[in-house]
């Protein structure tokens, strides 16, 4: 049964809970649009609004982060792609919205829905399916048929890492993304 929640919303169910809130499937009443609403309680622990700030920065490119929790959440993140190489899987779709952080505030990789193996019995394989998000993906993913799988993560985490630290000056991520994809590929045109 739907109970109102705000102006022209109501929520439908509970998709999940975590350590300070729920999310929730809200739908409007006149468009019938559903989205998914994190409904936090800052009362539950001190520490709390502190970390929905660090969550929001993770998440809204225009909100620069500290240096330190920029550091920090990088390594992680690096520590997360590093674990899945070493078992020979990709994850192809690394972005702020694919990483959550947990209640200790550590963070947790997610949507494993693009990854797959790129070696398998210490025999690796090149890719060729073109997939993830702009501006996450990497160059040569766009300018080659074939991709080594492991530089085209990392330069997603670096792109999250630049994300983090710049917040509104990342603004202009799509357009570096296009010039570093056409200095790639002029390079690569001049060296056939």
């Amino acid at each position: 049964m739907a109970v109102p929640f705000v102006q022209d919303w109501d929520v439908v169910q509970t998709l999940g809970e975590g350590a300070y809130g729920e999310v929730r499937l809200l739908v409007n009443r006149q468009t019938e649009e559903a989205v998914a609403v994190k409904v936090i309680d800052t009362s539950q622990a001190k520490e709390c609004a502190e970390n929905v700030k660090k969550e929001v920065c993770i998440h809204k490119p225009d909100v620069g982060m500290a240096e330190k929790d920029a550091h920090r959440f990088f390594q992680q993140l690096i520590a997360a792609v590093e674990y899945l190489h070493d078992f020979g899987i990709t994850h192809r779709d690394i972005k702020p919205e694919n990483i959550l952080l947990d209640d200790k505030d550590n963070l947790k990789l997610t949507d494993f829905g693009l990854a797959t193996m790129f070696r398998f019995k210490g025999r690796e394989r090149r890719l060729n399916r073109l997939c993830g998000t702009l501006p996450y993906v990497a160059p040569e993913l766009l300018s080659q048929t074939e991709y080594r799988a492991q530089p085209a993560d990392i330069w997603a985490c670096g792109i999250v890492l630049t994300a983090m630290l710049a917040g509104g000056k990342i603004q202009n991520l799509k357009i570096i993304h296009t010039s570093v994809v056409q200095y790639h590929m002029t390079a690569m045109a001049t060296r056939s």
